[in-house]
């Protein structure tokens, strides 16, 4: 995506003769929906990440049809082994670290990692730290793995400022390449 909004993300799996459909703008909310009510998928952007599994991370806006509001932005992985679709993540839930996410439509930086786990930076709002890089796992949720206030290696000493990592080759495996200014 160039950083607008799409209308459909297709897989087509190696060897495979046609695209599945992974989602498509006003088409129904993932189930679970996160948000109760009749809710579509508004603004859609991805894929922001896929792996050789055919997992794909995404990004929407969900339109809630009967009360006519939007609530913006939710980052959701598919998974290809069951043709299943989980949020990831949301600005409205809180963080491991306090505060809560911060999202920007079609912004979050996104890997997946070999295990099908989604990696993501986010801004954070009202805590204590601006900014991280966490993970979601399937099995175990949303964790942090660096965020901005965590002491730096002790070779180096100091505080990291806020964690950021590229949109190709920061994952590898399970191995996470970042880069965070030190202070101290």
């Amino acid at each position: 995506s160039n950083g607008e909004p799409v209308n459909t993300i297709w897989v087509l799996p190696s060897g495979a003769s046609s695209a599945t459909e992974i989602i498509g703008a006003r088409l129904a909310c993932p189930t679970p929906c996160p948000l109760a009510g009749s809710q579509v998928i508004y603004r859609l952007f991805g894929p922001l990440a896929f792996d050789d599994a055919g997992n794909v991370a995404f990004e929407a806006s969900l339109y809630n049809t009967q009360a006519n509001t939007s609530t913006c932005c939710f980052l959701f992985l598919y998974y290809a082994s069951d043709g299943s679709i989980v949020k990831v993540a949301s600005d409205l839930d809180g963080t491991p670290i306090g505060g809560k996410f911060g999202f920007v439509e079609g912004y979050p930086l996104t890997e997946l990692t070999t295990d099908g786990d989604a990696i993501f930076e986010s801004p954070i709002s009202g805590g204590t730290s601006s900014g991280g890089i966490f993970r979601y796992s399937r099995t175990l949720g949303v964790s942090k793995l660096i965020a901005q206030g965590d002491n730096a290696p002790s070779l180096i000493g100091g505080t990291l400022g806020y964690p950021e990592f590229g949109h190709v080759g920061a994952v590898s495996g399970r191995q996470l390449v970042f880069d965070a200014p030190v202070s101290g």
